[in-house]
């Protein structure tokens, strides 16, 4: 009797919080039920369409519609040559290309999608964020796997890399940022690690502009491995470039 009691209650939680916080919070997490913006897909024949597009990172997918009652087409990055968007959230414009790299060093080259973080005369930086990895709860439970599911606690893996791109067309990693969403039926949290790959890129690539870079980013207390950081620190040498007319 007792343990059809604990089944019982664990089913209630099951019921209201796991399709109903959890459940939330994990489609929010992979990016399900988003909000649309007003932008701009070229698909790799060359068709532009322009209308309501979602970008959905983890999964890889490019959703369009023309308008927000119309039919839902949804597209691969492998078959879009480039997509631009406002960003309400971070109120910008964010534009992804794909591109033909090599790996510096290492002679491997092919096509990939990244989003343009900016674009310089001779040289840019990207981000590539990698598809989501979903991991779920394994392993023997006193009260069945249904029920396991949700009692033990599901991740989101998923990696983001800041490269340097040359005049030759080779990328450098900058860095290298491990994201990880825990969700379960009583605890969440988001946690990120970072590792500097290769810490000199950035001053290499300003040159002679580093020093007055360098000096801002410790009157500002800025750490360029976050990307939010890198961003003000390349406003800033957009700010330096204008300055001389560049």
């Amino acid at each position: 009797m007792k343990r059809c009691v604990v089944i019982m209650i664990l089913w209630v939680l099951f019921t209201v919080v796991g399709f109903g916080q959890n459940g939330k919070k994990l489609n929010k997490d992979l990016g399900i039920n988003a909000a649309w913006s007003t932008g701009k897909i070229t698909l790799d024949g060359g068709k532009v369409l322009e209308g309501l597009v979602y970008y959905n990172s983890n999964f890889g997918t490019i959703q369009y519609k023309q308008k927000e009652n119309s039919q839902v087409t949804s597209y691969q990055e492998a078959n879009v040559l480039a997509l631009s968007f406002f960003d309400t959230a971070l109120n910008r414009t964010r534009n992804y290309l794909t591109l033909h790299y090599k790996i510096k060093d290492d002679g491997i080259e092919g096509d990939l999608f990244f989003e343009v973080i900016r674009e310089y005369e001779n040289f840019a930086v990207l981000s590539r964020l990698t598809k989501a990895v979903l991991f779920f709860p394994t392993g023997p439970s006193d009260f069945g796997d249904v029920i396991n599911d949700f009692v033990k606690k599901k991740k989101i893996v998923q990696l983001e890399g800041v490269f340097f791109l040359g005049e030759d067309n080779e990328l450098e990693l900058y860095t290298l940022t491990k994201s990880t969403t825990v969700d379960g039926m009583l605890l969440d949290y988001n946690k990120s690690q970072t590792q500097v790959v290769k810490a000199n890129l950035l001053s290499t690539f300003t040159g002679e502009y580093w020093p007055t870079l360098n000096a801002y980013i410790e009157d500002n207390d800025l750490k360029p491995k976050r990307k939010s950081d890198l961003i003000r620190v390349l406003d800033e040498y957009d700010h330096l470039l204008a300055a001389e007319g560049l």
